[in-house]
């Protein structure tokens, strides 16, 4: 009898064993993901508390919340970034957009926000500019502000091409500059990301002597980077269905409201 009772004490643990095993989610990391970043506010940054925080960050922190996965977070510079992720040396990237070589080397999420470029001028010359495209800039005297190296669309790069355009320009290494600068009145106005205008500038400065001129420029999706040599395939299935979910539920769009309300 005390036989029997051994042999169901342990077909009911085996069975039990086995629901449990069966109820449990698969564990897709065995690690911390290492996320790399590059400080651009209000995009990716550290707070005075040095929590990891920005637009892109809280997006991620909040889709990996509803995982079993860990985050360590890697500060470099983006073309270094680039390589890493390349190489496994880190697992994930943000603020990323999709293009064929990148695909080579990486799985990418579905879409998070737009990355929009915009015209900024001062209010008070509001008057004084009808602009039906970026090119109309070439018959007035307009100077141009820019950030070297940034891409600020396809009419654009064909208006580099034209010397009296690119006479126009001023150019500088870091955004931030450019908003005093148009102030001072040495530019007309600046191209430069909504976003990063507004959490930077617009939201803190009461006088409103800056606009966003109404004119479409260039807009594009922006992703989740995630590298083949590390991340699997149902880990960034996973992240996209819980991205929907935060999109569905308006998460999404109050993370994004929280840097700014118009973008």
């Amino acid at each position: 009898m005390k036989e029997i009772g051994l042999i169901l004490i342990i077909l009911i643990a085996g069975i039990f064993s086995e629901w449990v095993s069966a109820a449990a989610p698969k564990k897709l990391c065995e690690a911390p993901l290492i996320v790399g970043w590059e400080y651009w506010e209000p995009f990716q940054f550290q707070d005075e508390q040095g929590n990891y925080t920005g637009l892109d960050l809280d997006i991620l922190q909040a889709v990996f919340a509803w995982t079993q996965c860990e985050l360590s977070f890697a500060e470099r510079p983006w073309q270094r970034l680039l390589i890493d992720i390349q190489t496994g040396s880190v697992d994930i990237l943000l603020g990323a957009s999709k293009t064929a070589e990148r695909m080579e080397f990486s799985y990418f999420s579905r879409p998070y926000r737009k990355e929009k470029m915009a015209l900024y001028i001062r209010a008070a010359d509001q008057k004084d500019y009808i602009f039906k495209s970026l090119g109309d800039i070439v018959y007035l005297p307009f100077t141009l502000g820019v950030t070297r190296g940034y891409y600020y669309g396809e009419e654009y790069e064909q208006l580099l091409k034209s010397r009296s355009f690119r006479e126009q320009l001023v150019t500088v290494a870091r955004d931030k500059q450019l908003y005093p600068l148009l102030l001072q009145g040495r530019i007309n106005g600046f191209l430069a990301e909504t976003y990063f205008v507004a959490y930077n500038f617009l939201n803190k400065d009461n006088s409103k002597q800056v606009i966003r001129y109404p004119l479409p420029l260039y807009e594009s999706d922006i992703h989740v980077m995630f590298s083949r040599k590390t991340i699997s395939a149902d880990l960034v299935t996973l992240f996209n269905r819980h991205l929907q979910e935060l999109s569905i539920k308006g998460y999404l769009q109050k993370i994004k409201s929280k840097y700014c309300a118009d973008c």
